[in-house]
Parts: structure tokens; sequence; C-alpha cells
């Protein structure tokens, strides 16, 4: 996945490397590069002519700041990602020893709340293992394996359970900017009331 969730081929094709990307980032590679093009900041839609933009826009103005220092759209869109996606998991840990979690519970949160998403695993493997879509397994996998719902012979088929990171923290990437600094926040709140209590750590 990486750095190739969006990126520019060898014949300047803009692709989108990962299956929940290609709908929501043409909306956010819009976005941006509107923000990065306008000499001041404006909330008009990029979109819709002569209506106001009402999507959240943090995410797209900090890409179109990228821009204006010289990234190009995929780059702008996908580093603030890859980074926000790489301090999550600290935040969820820290957040969790804040709220009174010992080290084991605070790690097993941050792995279910991250890892949860069904029984697609065992989709996956069972390909992998078949040597089904081998190549492909990665990013450019042609299922979504924490999606249950295509599969009617597996024991949790038809619950739509999707993972957090492929269903909301990819393709949305307000909500992926929002919550570390949520997290960033009732952390920082919750060290305030327990300065001298045990170490986090």
């Amino acid at each position: 996945m990486g750095p190739r969730l969006l990126f520019i081929d060898d014949a300047g094709n803009l692709v989108a490397g990962w299956r929940i990307v290609w709908a929501d980032w043409a909306v956010h590679a819009r976005s941006s590069s509107f923000f990065a093009a306008q000499t001041q900041f404006n909330l008009n839609n990029p979109i819709f002519a002569g209506t106001e933009f009402r999507y959240p826009y943090i995410s797209a103005y900090l890409s179109s700041l990228l821009q204006r220092l010289g990234l190009g759209v995929a780059e702008s869109l996908v580093w603030p990602t890859l980074i926000l996606l790489a301090l999550l998991p600290a935040l969820l840990y820290l957040t969790g020893r804040r709220l009174g979690l010992n080290r084991a519970a605070a790690v097993l949160a941050v792995y279910l709340f991250l890892g949860a998403g069904g029984g697609g695993i065992a989709a996956f493997f069972t390909d992998l293992l078949q040597g089904r879509w081998f190549w492909q397994a990665g990013p450019f996998a042609p299922r979504l394996y924490t999606d249950m719902e295509p599969w009617a012979d597996w024991p949790n088929s038809r619950i739509w359970f999707m993972n957090f990171v492929s269903a909301e923290f990819l393709p949305q990437r307000a909500f992926l900017a929002g919550l570390p600094l949520a997290l960033l926040v009732l952390y920082l709140w919750r060290s305030r009331s327990m300065v001298g209590m045990e170490s986090i750590f």
C-alpha cells in the first residue's frame, strides 16, 4: 500500500492503488488542487460553482499547502495520510493508558480497534493458500476482505462489518485527521488532571 495509495504511472495517469481510494480521493484531489490554486482562502465549492463548500476541508487544505510547497496532487494526499496512520496506534495506546488501562489492555484495545473487521482474514489466507490473487493480495486485492457480505458460505456472511482502516481512515481523510487530534486533546486533558501519577509507559 504505502506511497502507492494514489500515484502517477509511467503513462502519466493518476492511479488509485487501493480499492477504497478511487471514489473518495477524487473529491479530495479536486478540493486540494482547488485550494492550492486560490490566491486567498475561500470556501467556494470546487465542484458545484456558486455554492458553499460544506465538506470538512482541513485535510484538503493541508494537502493544498503541500502542493504549494511543490508536492504533486497524489503525494500531497498520500503523505499526510501515511503520517497520521503511523501516529494513530501510539495515540490510541497513550489515550488508553491515560484513561486507566494497563499496558496489556491498552495494546489489546489498539489491536481490536485497528484490526477489527469480521472473519475476512480467513478468506484472504484461503485465497493465498489456493494460489488465487497472489500477486494482487496486497493493495490491488480483487476483494475487500474486511467486508463479509460477498461470501455466502462463510459463517458470518451478510454481516457488513468493515475494518476502520480500510473503511474510514483511508477514504475519509477528514476522519483520519480528526480522530488523532481528538485523541491528542483527550490525552493532554487527562494528563493535566493526572500530574504526579504513575508513568504512562
